[in-house]
Protein backbone atom coordinates (compact mmCIF):
# COMPACT_ATOMS: atom_id res chain seq x y z
CA UNK A 1 0.00 0.00 0.00
CA UNK A 2 1.24 3.10 -1.52
CA UNK A 3 1.88 5.98 1.72
CA UNK A 4 1.63 9.71 1.88
CA UNK A 5 4.89 11.53 2.46
CA UNK A 6 5.16 13.22 5.30
CA UNK A 7 5.23 16.49 4.02
CA UNK A 8 1.93 15.29 2.30
CA UNK A 9 0.60 14.23 5.27
CA UNK A 10 0.96 17.16 7.14
CA UNK A 11 -0.58 19.46 4.69
CA UNK A 12 -3.06 17.34 5.00
CA UNK A 13 -3.20 17.12 8.54
CA UNK A 14 -3.55 21.12 8.45
CA UNK A 15 -5.80 21.64 6.15
CA UNK A 16 -8.06 19.13 7.63
CA UNK A 17 -8.00 20.63 10.93
CA UNK A 18 -9.17 24.01 9.02
CA UNK A 19 -12.29 21.55 8.02
CA UNK A 20 -12.85 20.79 11.78
CA UNK A 21 -12.97 24.30 13.12
CA UNK A 22 -16.11 26.60 13.84
CA UNK A 23 -15.87 28.34 10.53
CA UNK A 24 -16.56 25.14 8.40
CA UNK A 25 -19.89 25.42 9.26
CA UNK A 26 -20.40 28.72 7.95
CA UNK A 27 -19.05 27.60 4.63
CA UNK A 28 -21.30 28.59 1.57
CA UNK A 29 -21.36 25.44 -1.21
CA UNK A 30 -23.02 28.07 -3.46
CA UNK A 31 -20.15 30.08 -3.21
CA UNK A 32 -17.89 27.08 -3.38
CA UNK A 33 -19.51 26.48 -7.04
CA UNK A 34 -18.19 29.99 -7.94
CA UNK A 35 -14.60 28.72 -6.66
CA UNK A 36 -14.88 25.65 -8.53
CA UNK A 37 -15.95 27.10 -11.84
CA UNK A 38 -12.85 29.36 -11.70
CA UNK A 39 -9.78 26.83 -10.21
CA UNK A 40 -11.78 23.36 -10.82
CA UNK A 41 -14.25 23.57 -13.88
CA UNK A 42 -12.09 23.68 -16.47
CA UNK A 43 -10.36 20.20 -16.21
CA UNK A 44 -13.34 18.57 -13.87
CA UNK A 45 -16.70 18.30 -15.24
CA UNK A 46 -19.42 17.99 -11.79
CA UNK A 47 -22.77 17.45 -12.51
CA UNK A 48 -22.52 17.65 -16.11
CA UNK A 49 -20.36 21.05 -16.46
CA UNK A 50 -16.89 21.87 -16.89
CA UNK A 51 -14.44 20.10 -18.87
CA UNK A 52 -13.29 16.71 -19.55
CA UNK A 53 -9.49 16.64 -18.85
CA UNK A 54 -9.55 15.48 -15.36
CA UNK A 55 -11.73 12.57 -13.87
CA UNK A 56 -15.27 13.59 -13.63
CA UNK A 57 -15.71 14.05 -10.29
CA UNK A 58 -19.94 13.61 -9.78
CA UNK A 59 -19.60 10.05 -8.69
CA UNK A 60 -16.26 10.47 -6.34
CA UNK A 61 -16.01 10.06 -2.91
CA UNK A 62 -16.84 13.59 -2.22
CA UNK A 63 -17.95 13.13 1.27
CA UNK A 64 -14.68 12.01 2.35
CA UNK A 65 -12.61 15.05 3.24
CA UNK A 66 -9.71 13.11 3.53
CA UNK A 67 -10.46 11.74 -0.10
CA UNK A 68 -10.77 14.96 -1.01
CA UNK A 69 -7.66 16.31 0.35
CA UNK A 70 -5.78 13.96 -1.07
CA UNK A 71 -6.29 14.15 -4.98
CA UNK A 72 -6.22 18.15 -4.20
CA UNK A 73 -2.99 18.20 -2.11
CA UNK A 74 -1.28 15.61 -3.82
CA UNK A 75 -3.07 14.79 -7.67
CA UNK A 76 0.29 12.63 -8.22
CA UNK A 77 -0.26 10.47 -5.59
CA UNK A 78 -2.69 7.69 -7.56
CA UNK A 79 -2.71 8.96 -11.27
CA UNK A 80 -5.38 6.13 -13.19
CA UNK A 81 -3.24 5.59 -16.73
CA UNK A 82 -5.78 7.57 -18.69
CA UNK A 83 -5.30 10.76 -17.02
CA UNK A 84 -1.39 10.57 -16.86
CA UNK A 85 0.20 13.39 -18.71
CA UNK A 86 1.52 12.87 -22.08
CA UNK A 87 4.54 14.51 -23.70
CA UNK A 88 4.85 14.15 -27.69
CA UNK A 89 7.64 16.34 -29.66
CA UNK A 90 6.68 16.74 -33.07
CA UNK A 91 9.88 16.10 -35.60
CA UNK A 92 9.37 20.11 -36.55
CA UNK A 93 10.52 20.30 -32.66
CA UNK A 94 6.99 21.46 -31.31
CA UNK A 95 6.38 19.85 -27.82
CA UNK A 96 2.56 18.88 -26.70
CA UNK A 97 1.55 17.55 -23.15
CA UNK A 98 -1.93 16.71 -22.28
CA UNK A 99 -3.33 13.10 -21.94
CA UNK A 100 -4.58 11.12 -24.59
CA UNK A 101 -8.11 11.34 -25.80
CA UNK A 102 -7.92 8.82 -28.83
CA UNK A 103 -5.45 7.10 -31.00
CA UNK A 104 -5.32 4.87 -33.42
CA UNK A 105 -3.01 3.66 -36.29
CA UNK A 106 -2.15 6.90 -37.91
CA UNK A 107 -2.51 9.59 -35.51
CA UNK A 108 -3.00 10.35 -31.46
CA UNK A 109 -6.04 12.88 -30.25
CA UNK A 110 -4.50 14.74 -27.13
CA UNK A 111 -6.62 16.33 -24.78
CA UNK A 112 -5.00 19.50 -23.54
CA UNK A 113 -6.80 22.36 -20.89
CA UNK A 114 -9.35 24.00 -23.19
CA UNK A 115 -8.55 22.17 -26.74
CA UNK A 116 -7.68 18.83 -28.94
CA UNK A 117 -4.52 18.26 -30.67
CA UNK A 118 -4.63 16.10 -33.69
CA UNK A 119 -1.05 14.75 -34.56
CA UNK A 120 -0.19 12.27 -37.21
CA UNK A 121 2.08 9.57 -35.97
CA UNK A 122 4.00 10.26 -39.05
CA UNK A 123 5.19 13.28 -37.52
CA UNK A 124 5.74 12.16 -33.70
CA UNK A 125 9.42 11.97 -33.00
CA UNK A 126 8.77 11.07 -29.29
CA UNK A 127 6.41 10.35 -26.92
CA UNK A 128 6.42 10.02 -23.18
CA UNK A 129 3.95 8.85 -20.48
CA UNK A 130 4.82 10.17 -17.14
CA UNK A 131 2.84 8.80 -14.22
CA UNK A 132 2.13 12.38 -12.93
CA UNK A 133 -1.02 13.99 -12.96
CA UNK A 134 -1.72 17.06 -15.17
CA UNK A 135 -3.29 19.00 -11.99
CA UNK A 136 -0.53 21.36 -10.64
CA UNK A 137 0.64 21.00 -6.81
CA UNK A 138 -0.36 23.80 -4.71
CA UNK A 139 -3.79 24.76 -5.59
CA UNK A 140 -5.17 25.12 -2.44
CA UNK A 141 -2.89 27.64 -1.65
CA UNK A 142 -3.99 30.00 -4.05
CA UNK A 143 -7.30 30.50 -2.24
CA UNK A 144 -8.02 32.74 0.63
CA UNK A 145 -9.03 30.89 4.28
CA UNK A 146 -12.77 31.32 2.99
CA UNK A 147 -12.49 30.26 -0.71
CA UNK A 148 -11.09 26.54 0.75
CA UNK A 149 -13.76 26.41 2.98
CA UNK A 150 -16.34 27.27 -0.01
CA UNK A 151 -15.01 25.32 -2.04
CA UNK A 152 -15.03 21.96 0.00
CA UNK A 153 -18.11 22.44 1.21
CA UNK A 154 -19.76 22.45 -2.81
CA UNK A 155 -17.25 19.54 -3.39
CA UNK A 156 -19.44 17.63 -0.60
CA UNK A 157 -22.95 18.46 -2.17
CA UNK A 158 -25.18 15.65 -3.27
CA UNK A 159 -26.68 17.63 -5.67
CA UNK A 160 -25.74 21.25 -7.58
CA UNK A 161 -26.61 24.33 -5.69
CA UNK A 162 -27.64 27.62 -7.24
CA UNK A 163 -24.82 30.25 -7.20
CA UNK A 164 -25.06 33.40 -5.23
Amino acid sequence: IKQVSADKGKLIASYKARLAGPDFTSASASRGRVVYQQVCAACHKLYDQGGIIGPELTGSNRADQDYILLNILDPNFDVPEGYRLVTITSRDGQVLAGNIAEEDEHKVVLRMVGQTNTISKADIKSREVLKISLMPEGLLSTLKPQQFLDLIKYLQTEKQVELP
